[in-house]
């Protein structure tokens, strides 16, 4: 008889979906990975998505029905879809009370009320506003979440981020062991100033308020090994391990053309960056490869109107990156600020594609670093891509970076120590 799954609560504000973000990306991978390890996960995700163009309805992707059970926090489950109902509510009342006051207006019944200056309170119904990104769990969420572990019982909670930590821990015999997906060092963060790499503390929150949040955890999982070190200084009474998201190798043919390809969220460093290539960096590639595109994918187009100069051709969001990767001779992540590790440099070594990054985006890719290319000014930035450009050289870095990916970065590589620390805290369950 096989063993009984263990029961896992996956607790998150942010989207747990592939192609959302390149968190997301990490996320569904790694509960894959854990599903196919003898877990049973459900999942509460406590941000809403925007449901106006679906006047309320939201339908995961299909993909996800195989990995775990979703709910949503104020929103209804119907099947396999969920409904808000404020949604589709307040403006049927809306509609509903207009028609009403019309009528009686027009046969001498309604009487016009002054202005109330006090503000009324506000409907149970009306959408919450969004939850700041990084901002402490709220009580609303802290409700859901506990209200999700007494229902599912898990054996053990895995929180997203640092921020959801502290909404995990419940009182004596009904506090589950609780693992945090870190993703970075919240507290520190890398920039690049005029071609030089600063770390800056404090910036996004303070040390003291990130560690009062890790505080509820009983393990920390790193996602690249320098953070590890940093979560290990700083909380010694933690168990810390590190899980870099890992590459699934589906290369494809490089094209005949030569086309640079940024994909990336509307994530403010990355429109940030972006904006710096194409401002600072494309103009040197055109001059030297006048014939070569610049694809820009993702959300992040949002950001970026057209016209656009000469080259540069917005993709939009797109339902599967393959057709992307399959135009690009070479990926560009000019990342001027962050932390963690970067998927789309992960993303782009599955698809055998080279890559020009920034001393910011190649930290935690040490796996990776001997087949990336690392430039921090515009004319060095514009001399690696332009070089990788040409065919031999990408063929030959693509060789390159594939077999490092299959040597060091392999799903049971990066996920198997959660696979153990997450059964070894099952066991330690009450």
């Amino acid at each position: 008889m096989s063993a009984a799954p263990t029961k896992l609560l996956f607790a998150t504000r942010t989207s747990p979906f592939a192609g959302d973000s390149g968190s997301g990306t990490y996320v569904f991978d790694l509960l894959r990975h854990l599903t196919e390890n003898g877990f049973k996960i459900h999942v509460i995700w406590t941000e809403p998505p925007d449901l106006i163009p679906s006047r309320g309805w939201y339908t995961p992707p299909e993909e996800s029905h195989a990995v775990f059970c979703l709910n949503i926090m104020g929103m209804v489950k119907v099947g396999e879809r969920f409904l808000r109902p404020d949604v589709v509510w307040l403006p049927f009342k809306a509609k509903v009370s207009h028609a009403v006051k019309t009528v009686l207006r027009k046969i001498g019944l309604w009487r016009e009320r002054p202005a109330n200056v006090s503000a009324a309170p506000a409907s149970s119904l009306v959408p919450a506003t969004p939850t700041a990104w990084g901002g402490e769990c709220t009580s609303t969420e802290v409700s859901a979440i506990h209200k999700a572990i007494l229902c599912f019982q898990p054996d053990v909670v895995l929180a997203n981020y640092a921020w959801m930590a502290p909404a995990s821990n419940m009182p004596g015999e009904l506090r589950r062991p609780c693992a945090v997906l870190t993703h970075d060092v919240r507290h520190r963060q890398l920039h690049l100033r005029e071609g030089q790499l600063t770390e800056i503390l404090g910036e996004h929150m303070s040390v003291e308020t990130e560690l009062a949040s890790l505080q509820f955890a009983d393990a920390l999982i790193a996602i690249q090994q320098t953070e590890a070190k940093v979560f290990s200084r700083l909380l010694p009474g933690k168990q810390v391990i590190t899980a870099p998201m890992p590459v699934r190798p589906r290369p494809l043919p490089l094209p005949a053309k030569p086309a640079v390809l940024f994909i990336g969220s509307q994530h403010g460093p990355n429109v940030a960056g972006l904006n710096w290539f194409i401002e600072k960096v494309w103009p040197l590639i055109i001059g030297e490869v006048a014939s070569a595109k610049l694809l820009v994918a993702g959300s992040v187009c949002r950001a970026f109107s057209e016209p656009q100069p000469a080259g540069v051709e917005i993709l939009g969001r797109l339902p599967d990156l393959a057709t992307a990767y399959a135009r690009a001779s070479v990926v560009v992540a000019p990342i001027l600020q962050g932390s963690g590790i970067k998927i789309k440099i992960l993303e782009a070594a599955s698809y055998g594609r080279p890559c020009v990054t920034t001393s910011v985006g190649v930290e935690g890719l040490e796996a990776l670093q001997p087949a990336l290319r690392v430039a921090d000014t515009p004319a060095a930035f514009a001399s690696e891509t332009v070089r990788l450009l040409q065919t031999q050289n990408a063929a030959s870095a693509s060789e390159q970076i594939l077999a490092l990916a299959r040597a060091h970065l392999s799903a049971g590589a990066c996920y198997d120590p959660v696979v153990n620390l997450l059964h070894g805290l099952a066991r330690s369950s009450p």
